[in-house]
């Protein structure tokens, strides 16, 4: 037995004292310690470009996904269209597991969209009337593909992932 004590197991000193460990001399921990270290700033430095390249993706998207940055090959304007044109809503049935785990998502339409509400098995899920969801599905509250300025009301819309 290791570790000792009634209310919180500790390890003692004589445990530490009968333990054999290698230990390379004092230059050679040294050097070890300067490639684990400059491994470690290295890491850090490609995690920081990560960062920056992310950011710069970000910015980019805004400025193509509004129209602010045009290809020299694109001269059109853009359309504006109403989501409710453009999406077509899509009902799938699904024949409810009890034994089966599945991940659930709401979309939320006041407070950031789309968001992860965790696993429940079948027989846990008390609303049965969710919608199974699909790769490249495109998730958006009801609302606002009709009546958006109708509805005050807070909705959400259960929905459930199957990876």
């Amino acid at each position: 037995r290791i570790a000792v004590g009634s209310t919180i197991k500790t390890i003692g000193m004589p445990f530490f004292k009968k333990y054999k460990i290698s230990l390379p001399p004092i230059k050679e921990q040294e050097k070890i310690a300067e490639i684990l270290s400059t491994w470690d700033k290295a890491i850090e430095h490609k995690e920081k470009l990560i960062e920056e390249k992310k950011e710069f993706k970000r910015g980019l998207m805004q400025k193509l996904l509004t129209g602010e940055t045009r290809f020299p090959e694109f001269s059109g304007e853009w359309v504006e269209v109403k989501l409710k044109d453009i999406l077509k809503v899509v009902t799938r049935s699904e024949k409810w597991d009890d034994k089966k785990l599945y991940k659930l998502v709401s979309v939320r339409r006041r407070s950031g969209g789309v968001f992860y509400r965790g696993e429940l098995f079948g027989h846990q899920i008390e609303t049965k009337n969710l919608v199974p969801i699909k790769k490249n599905d495109f998730l958006i509250d009801q609302a606002y593909l009709g009546k958006a300025t109708e509805c005050n009301a807070f909705r959400v819309f259960f929905l459930f992932l199957e990876f």
